[in-house]
Order: C-alpha cells, then sequence, then structure tokens
C-alpha cells in the first residue's frame, strides 16, 4: 500500500499502482473541482468521528474518477475529513462563524472512511524528513565546493537518517527526531575499563530507557521471535 501527499498525486503514479496491484491513499490538492464535490456533500453523509467543547471532526466519502491514460479513468473514493472549531463564550476574540477546514485524498481500498482517515495520517510527510536532515543530521549546509564531495555528504546523510529511522522503530513505535534519538539513547555516558585482557563498557545502572536498548538488540540478535 502507497500512502503519499498530494505532491505525489501523478496520473503516472496511479496507473503503476493499478498495473502493480498497489493499494494508494494520496492527498488531494482542492482545486475547484474537488472543491465542488466536497461541497456537494450532503450533511446526512458526514459521520462525527471526534468531538470536544472547541472541535469536531466528521468524515464522509463519494465516488470519485482519477484520468488515467488516454480516455481511461480509475474508479476509487474521496475521503474527506472536516475539522469544524467552534466559538466559545469564553474566547476573548469572538468570530461571527465557526472555522471549518477540509482535507482530502483518494483511496482504492474497501475499508470504512474513519479506518481510512487514521490510517493516511500515518503517512509520511517529506518536509519532516528534509527539517530533520538539516537540523537533526548535518545537511544544513554543504561542506565542500566539489560537487562529488557534496554528492557524497548527501548520500551519508541519507544513509545516517535511514539507520536512525530504522532505530527508532526498533526502540519506540512513537516518531522521535534525530536530535532525540541522539539525546536519549546515542550518547550514553560509559566508562571503559581492561582487566584479564578484556575490555569491558560499563554504562550507567540507573538508566531509566536500558530496556528499549536492550529491546532493540535483542529484536536485532533474534529477528524471528520479534
Amino acid at each position: 500500500m502507497l500512502r503519499a501527499d498530494s505532491g505525489f498525486y501523478l496520473k503516472a503514479l496511479f496507473d503503476h499502482c493499478v498495473a502493480a496491484n498497489v493499494r494508494f491513499s494520496v492527498t488531494v490538492r482542492q482545486f475547484p473541482p474537488v472543491r465542488d464535490l466536497i461541497t456537494s456533500i450532503a450533511e446526512t453523509q458526514w459521520t462525527r468521528v471526534s468531538s470536544t467543547k472547541t472541535e469536531h471532526i466528521d468524515i464522509a466519502d463519494i465516488p470519485f474518477k482519477i484520468k488515467g491514460r488516454g480516455h481511461h479513468h480509475i474508479e476509487c473514493r474521496l475521503i474527506v475529513r472536516r475539522n469544524t472549531t467552534t466559538t466559545e463564550a469564553t474566547d476573548p476574540q469572538l468570530r461571527l462563524f465557526d472555522l471549518v477546514d477540509y482535507h482530502a485524498f483518494v483511496t482504492d481500498q474497501t475499508s470504512d472512511p474513519e479506518t481510512l482517515w487514521r490510517r493516511h495520517k500515518q503517512r509520511a510527510v517529506i518536509e519532516t524528513t528534509i527539517r530533520d536532515l538539516k537540523y537533526g543530521l548535518a545537511l544544513n549546509h554543504f561542506p565542500s565546493g566539489s560537487y562529488t564531495a557534496n554528492a557524497a555528504w548527501l548520500q551519508l546523510n541519507a544513509l545516517a537518517h535511514n539507520l536512525c529511522r530504522f532505530t527508532n522503530q526498533l526502540i519506540t513505535t512513537q516518531p522521535l527526531t534525530t536530535k532525540t534519538l541522539r539525546y536519549r539513547y546515542l550518547n550514553i555516558p560509559g566508562r571503559i575499563t581492561t582487566g584479564s585482557r578484556t575490555t569491558t563498557l560499563h554504562l550507567p545502572t540507573q538508566w531509566p530507557r536500558q530496556h528499549h536498548i536492550t529491546q532493540a538488540l535483542t529484536t536485532i540478535n533474534h529477528p524471528n521471535a520479534a
């Protein structure tokens, strides 16, 4: 299954997904035709999935066609999330109307709209990755005036980033930035001692995140048991 932001809303991508039998879930830019479709959704088609004192979230879905190659159309669904921010009497800056925001994506999956929406929320966001590469690693400035050296620098940063993401998945399901990962798990204070022809690394005895590292090492050494 492919999940992506609106930058990947491309005819060629959908054609390749259909040819390779890959399910997709891709955000749609709200061009006027898409906006018109959203406004045509009847109030009875919306399903409330979350509600607080100041915010309501509703989900709806309608049939949608994606233009493929030539005159071919791909039948799918348009899933729309409606986020309504309500006004409160205690709000120091009262508004005349509630704020309504829409987020839509297309998918060829058959699950219920709420499940698909929550699954689509787990997609990768390229802006987050670029920010992590720039400020979590060393891609904020290229170190050389040589194109070849900078290309190697970029490759090394991408490898380091992928290793950090892999380490993140071994430790916890919560997404962590590289800075947080380095601070919590990589920059561990320790002391190296030697004796009886053996070198020993002594780590803190009361380190609160020791079980995360132990779990990660166990998973690496015994992947089939994870």
